[in-house]
């Protein structure tokens, strides 16, 4: 299953409702559409969080690195670069793109591309951080669903656990290891390569060391 979905991704929470095109033939959107999706996001400290955004298809015979998104500016096509998973790891965010508000066109048929949106901690450059790292993610994490989610905060999810994603070789052997006064807590990634960790508020006052037994691939939060 896609690492994206397994982790419990939030496009209902920071995009209300996934965008559906509307060009005669193929896949189009205002670049001032997906702008004021990336605004919103805006007042996260980047340094406890990063944004997250994955492009996906209906169709389940289309896969993410199928799709193309161009932004059809007057200056020049800008494409937007997409990851193995669709994964938007580039989304141009100018002045001039503002004011001119170009089409985003889609190698897709129309209806069927959808966007999501979600958070993720930072990966850390050492393999040992504090677990106030992950206390601080989350916290702020549900304050950006409290903010996103309106007046519908009471019933938004609320973000407990961080899930570590690991490479395919590393299945059932990459490791998360929390070094708690009352003994240490070693926890072994599943077959998906997926170490789910639950947050404990005593741990959270104690503050133990947390150690990674390589560089995950990403780490999300998750409710």
């Amino acid at each position: 299953m896609n690492p994206f979905l397994r982790a419990g991704w939030l496009a209902l929470l920071l995009l209300p409702g996934a965008f559906r095109t509307q060009a005669a033939d193929m896949a189009t959107i205002p670049y001032a559409k997906l702008d004021e999706i990336w605004q919103k996001t805006d007042a996260i400290d980047r340094k406890k969080l990063i944004v997250l955004a994955q492009v996906t298809s209906s169709n389940k015979a289309v896969k993410p690195s199928d799709i193309t998104m161009t932004i059809k500016s007057a200056s020049g096509e800008i494409a937007i670069r997409l990851g193995a998973d669709g994964e938007v790891l580039d989304f141009p965010r100018t002045d001039a793109l503002r004011k001119e508000n170009p089409p985003i066109e889609s190698n897709q048929p129309k209806g069927t591309l959808a966007l999501s949106m979600g958070l993720g901690l930072v990966i850390p450059d050492a393999a040992t951080f504090r677990y106030a790292q992950m206390v601080d993610g989350i916290a702020e994490g549900n304050k950006a669903v409290k903010a996103q989610a309106g007046m519908l905060a009471v019933v938004a999810p609320t973000l407990k656990a961080v899930v570590f994603f690991f490479p395919p070789r590393s299945t059932r052997k990459a490791t998360v290891e929390i070094a708690a006064a009352g003994g240490k807590k070693i926890l072994t990634a599943d077959a998906g390569g997926e170490v789910k960790v639950l947050l404990d508020p005593k741990l959270a006052v104690e503050n133990p060391e947390v150690r990674i037994s390589e560089r995950p691939a990403r780490i999300l939060l998750s409710p």
